[in-house]
């Protein structure tokens, strides 16, 4: 949907040059609107100027869940909950902190209508601690998780512990228990 640049708020979507900018704040300059937006294809942060009567693109993406199937090579495929169909990636698709993803778990699809743009994890995973070994810093441990990944855990985690992991940051929330 076209719309006038000066008509832009904090949040939405737009298209610019075959990419998807997600508007994190504006405002007006002599030379037009500054824009400044993250890039929802690889997570940079970009600033744009825009003349003030600019038609830009808006778009509404919707989410849909897909779940995790398997790692083929370098091509990871999923299953569209909804439709059964299977969807087919490169690792530039994922979003970070797909690091602590395994099988069977249902990620977010962002999509522009049919146009699959990022899979986002799960904002928050569960994963068995399956070994343990003190990091170079000393204050905290090293641990591989059932997922094959690793991370640094507080002292206080032992081999078997489930962690609760927040994919976005990559801390330690806590153990499950």
């Amino acid at each position: 949907m076209k719309m006038k640049v000066n008509d832009l708020r904090n949040g939405m979507v737009i298209k610019y040059l075959e990419k998807y900018l997600q508007v994190l704040s504006f405002e007006k300059t002599d030379e037009g609107l500054r824009v400044d937006a993250k890039n929802l294809q690889n997570d940079l942060h970009e600033t744009i100027t825009f003349q003030q009567e600019e038609n830009i693109e808006r778009v509404m993406l919707t989410n849909r869940d897909l779940e995790y199937s398997f790692l083929d090579g370098d091509v990871y495929n999923f299953m569209d909950i909804e439709t059964y169909d299977p969807v087919t990636v490169k690792k530039e698709m994922l979003a970070p902190g797909f690091c602590y993803v395994r099988e069977s778990d249902v990620c977010k699809g962002a999509y522009d209508e049919d146009d699959l743009i990022r899979i986002y994890p799960p904002y928050r995973v569960n994963r068995k601690i399956v070994s343990i070994s003190t990091s170079k810093n000393g204050s905290m441990l090293l641990a591989k998780l059932d997922n094959d990944s690793q991370i640094e855990v507080p002292s206080n985690c032992r081999e078997g512990d489930t962690i609760v992991i927040d994919t976005a940051s990559g801390i330690v929330l806590g153990i499950s228990y």
